[in-house]
C-alpha cells in the first residue's frame, strides 16, 4: 500500500511539474503579445480621450482594458491588471461625465499604460528580444 501512495505521490508531483512548464511557456507567450495589445488599448484611450471621441470609442477602449486586466490577472501579472482595471475605472468616469454633457481629461492615464511595459520588461511590438521579468513585477 506504501508503495502506490509513493507512486501516486511522485506522480502528482511530476503532473504538477509539467503542468508549471506548460504555464509558464503559456505565460512568456501571453507577456510578449500583451505589449501589442497594451498599444492597441493606448490608441483606444487615445481616441476615447480625444475631443472628437465618442461613447462608443470610450466603450470600446473600457472594454478592451477590461478584458487585459483580466487575462493579465489571470496570467500572474498582477501590477500590470491592477493598472489596467484603473484605466477601466477611469474610462467609466469618463462615459459618466460624457453622459451628463461634461468633459472630463484624466491626465496621466496614457502615461500608465505605457508604464506597464516598462514594469514587466516587455519588448517593443514586431521585436523578438526578450528581457527576464523581473522578480518583484508580479
Amino acid at each position: 500500500m506504501a508503495s502506490n501512495r509513493s507512486e501516486r505521490e511522485r506522480s502528482t508531483l511530476e503532473s504538477d511539474s509539467e503542468w508549471r512548464r506548460e504555464f509558464d511557456v503559456m505565460r512568456e507567450s501571453y507577456r510578449t503579445r500583451l505589449s501589442e495589445q497594451i498599444r492597441e488599448l493606448e490608441s483606444a484611450v487615445d481616441r476615447a480621450l480625444s475631443p472628437t471621441g465618442n461613447t462608443h470609442d470610450v466603450e470600446d477602449a473600457r472594454g478592451l482594458a477590461h478584458r487585459l486586466a483580466g487575462t493579465a490577472g489571470t496570467y500572474g501579472f498582477a501590477k500590470a491588471s491592477e493598472t489596467l482595471r484603473k484605466t477601466e475605472e477611469h474610462l467609466a468616469m469618463v462615459q459618466e461625465s460624457r453622459s451628463r454633457g461634461s468633459a472630463t481629461r484624466q491626465p496621466g492615464l496614457l502615461s500608465r499604460l505605457r508604464g506597464i511595459r516598462e514594469e514587466l520588461a516587455l519588448p517593443e511590438p514586431g521585436s523578438h528580444s526578450s528581457k527576464s521579468e523581473g522578480s518583484n513585477v508580479v
